[in-house]
């Protein structure tokens, strides 16, 4: 750190303007190259005896180090609070030691390429740590300040020169890329009906990471996130996805018993109001593909009681328009709760990726949720013998 005397006014005022007969070149000469060492140190002495010093360029004074100050006034942090770092960008760009400075923050470890492991803090953590060490938010800008002047000067010719690191250059990065991605996901977004592009952006986001709010500065593993974000739903646009699902009706839904009935139910259903995945209420199965893919689904108790819900309303509003809000009205909690539209991957047996919804198969295709039984085959038949009809 620079020494806070480089800092501090010139401790040798320059002397007052000398008077009219005095000669400015009579105060110090400086002697020749070819005197003596003895005579070089008289003349000095001369020099000093007369009293008389040169004028000195004054110099404009930078202004001093800021005090340091009560934690309690500190200027809030403008870092998201979710911003991860690891400790070597933390070091560079914060300067902080690595033994030092670090023996009281907390991290996790996060593998990346290889077999190494990085140690991860969050950004305020650092921040708030290099900050204690120069006294205060002010000081910490003011040492930058300083090393960034330094930087430029030693730099100044270097045709490779290199930026100075510093958390802005970072924070400012991270904010112009997350705006090229937030516009992206705008223009797809305005593309879908808000109901289906909440239901796809929930699926894409059980498929990332556990911290998935984490903005890691360095690494880009967010930005990877993304990209995969924006490829899987670029393939629903030119799926048509969005077009295999009937129109929501405009007018509110009848209040009659049928519909009041189905809506009761639906309050009732298993999980209504949100659950812990791992561990589903009672009333909640699990399924498990060829895929080893997981997925829930209602008992086939409470399936029957809610075909038996819809049939009723069928039977009492025949018009198209009353079942599709009685089949909306099963969808949405359906998928709220258990499973919506999700995401085919490319692979040994799907040639191109997709979208699947056996959600929106079974309550608008199928009309129910329960399956319906297959009639058993006769003997003959089963064996390719079919009788006169």
């Amino acid at each position: 750190m620079t020494s806070s005397k480089c800092l501090s006014p010139n401790p040798h005022p320059p002397s007052s303007t000398p008077s009219s007969g005095d000669d400015e070149s009579d105060e110090y000469s400086e002697p020749k190259a070819s005197g003596s060492k003895k005579r070089k140190a008289s003349t000095k002495g001369k020099a000093k005896a007369s009293g008389t010093k040169k004028p000195k360029t004054v110099r404009e004074v930078k202004d001093p180090k800021p005090p340091a100050t009560d934690p309690s006034t500190w200027r809030k942090s403008k870092i998201p609070p979710h911003a991860a770092i690891t400790k070597g960008d933390a070091m560079a760009q914060y300067r902080l030691d690595r033994d030092k400075d670090f023996k009281d923050l907390k991290y996790w470890e996060e593998p990346t390429m290889g077999d190494y492991v990085a140690h991860m803090y969050w950004v305020r953590d650092i921040e708030r740590a290099a900050w204690s060490k120069h006294g205060s938010p002010e000081g910490f800008d003011y040492y930058l300040s300083l090393l960034r002047e330094r930087y430029n000067k030693r730099n100044a010719k270097s045709p490779q020169k290199k930026p100075f690191q510093e958390p802005s250059q970072y924070i400012d990065e991270s904010v112009a890329i997350k705006d090229k991605y937030v516009r992206a996901f705008s223009d797809l977004q305005s593309r879908f009906p808000r109901r289906l592009w909440m239901n796809m952006d929930s699926h894409l986001e059980k498929g990332l990471a556990k911290d998935t709010d984490i903005v890691i500065y360095g690494l880009g593993h967010r930005y990877k996130e993304a990209d995969d974000c924006l490829y899987k739903l670029r393939v629903a646009l030119q799926q048509g996805f969005k077009d295999t699902y009937p129109r929501r009706p405009t007018n509110p839904a009848p209040q009659s018993e049928s519909f009041t009935a189905l809506k009761a139910l639906l309050d009732s259903a298993p999980g209504h109001g949100g659950f812990d995945r791992n561990h589903p209420p009672a009333g909640i199965v699990s399924h498990e593909d060829h895929e080893g893919n997981e997925s829930l689904d209602w008992d086939n108790a409470f399936k029957r009681r809610i075909d038996e819900a819809m049939d009723a309303v069928l039977a009492e509003h025949e018009e198209e328009e009353n079942k599709l809000h009685a089949q909306w009205m099963v969808y949405d909690e359906y998928v709220q709760h258990l499973e919506g539209p999700v995401y085919m991957s490319k692979s040994n047996v799907r040639p191109e990726p997709f979208w699947i919804d056996l959600a929106r198969k079974k309550v608008f295709d199928d009309g129910r949720l329960c399956e319906k039984p297959v009639a058993k085959r006769s003997a003959s038949s089963k064996f390719g013998i079919v009788g006169r009809q």
